[in-house]
């Protein structure tokens, strides 16, 4: 006899699967590009990276989650300073990731997310974040 509760399985339909194909072509489009602007200039090489990482350890550290957009941009402002400040440019030396905290805590609640700003010096001081 005949399992009434079997249910046919959905296969996917041939658009979803170009779908998938897509978004997977566009990822590693991207990754291409950002890797060809990172290898003509290498003084930023690893910037966005670096800033990722730190940004989604802030979003982790304040429990968000991806529908929060609009703190997730002041997340990145925030990441993007620090990590700007601690490393070498051609036209200034490292900054340090010390003066870049202490900057981002002078200026909390004015240029940058108060909450960001808490977070980030907690990963710093707390948990011991490091860029690699």
């Amino acid at each position: 006899m005949a399992d009434n509760n079997t249910r046919p399985r959905s296969r996917p339909t041939r658009l979803g699967l170009y779908s998938i194909v897509l978004a997977i072509c566009w990822t590693c489009t991207i990754t291409v590009v950002a890797s060809t602007v990172e290898v003509r200039d290498p003084y930023t090489a690893g910037h966005q990276r670096r800033v990722a990482t730190l940004a989604k350890a802030i979003a982790e550290e304040m429990g968000l989650t991806p529908h929060q957009i609009l703190i997730e941009a002041k997340i990145i402002c925030v990441a993007d300073v620090v990590e700007a400040m601690a490393s070498h440019r051609p036209y200034r030396p490292a900054r340090g990731v010390d003066v870049a905290l202490e900057h981002i805590m002078e200026e909390s609640g004015t240029l940058y997310d108060t909450t960001a700003v808490d977070s980030c010096l907690k990963l710093f001081s707390e948990k011991g974040f490091q860029f690699d």
